[in-house]
């Protein structure tokens, strides 16, 4: 749900000195990954994110604004469900790293990914943990209208 200016400021911020990745590239990927939640028939996103994601400054405050705007716009849309996780919510097991759950009537699987790499992990009991923690984030987030009106202040903020 990233604007592409934010995700080039993301991407270039990613890589050491003496690496060039093709940014545009990269983030066209991230533009054409979106798409599929504006398709006819969308999946359903559920997405918790860290508060600090939010705070982070990346690109500038004027990207940073239009970021937000963007989680605002996207956390309307009928198929999408976006929870903020608060600084307030103290400790949880979200801090051992991010992972995206993918789950079809046919498939469930967990995607951890790092600086240069990306992990599938199929085993049931992975898949078992991951909702269990997923399901503790959930729990600790803001629910989703109040994850929208916190992003809202964050914008009248900036």
């Amino acid at each position: 749900m990233q604007t592409k200016e934010y995700a080039c400021a993301v991407i270039e911020c990613g890589f050491f000195q003496g690496f060039s990745p093709d940014v545009d590239g990269l983030a066209e990927i991230r533009m054409r990954r979106q798409l599929v939640l504006d398709s006819e028939d969308p999946p359903h996103l559920w997405a918790v994110v860290s508060e600090a994601a939010l705070r982070q400054q990346f690109g500038g405050r004027e990207v940073m604004r239009r970021q937000l705007e963007r989680l605002v716009q996207r956390s309307r849309l009928p198929n999408v469900t976006l929870q903020i996780l608060p600084f307030t919510a103290g400790g949880h097991a979200g801090l051992n790293g991010s992972f995206t759950t993918l789950t079809t009537t046919d498939l469930s699987v967990v995607l951890v990914e790092n600086l240069t790499t990306g992990w599938y992990l199929e085993a049931s009991e992975e898949i078992r943990r991951h909702d269990i923690v997923f399901d503790h984030l959930r729990a600790a987030a803001l629910s989703a209208s109040d994850s929208r009106s916190f992003i809202e202040r964050l914008v009248s903020e900036s």
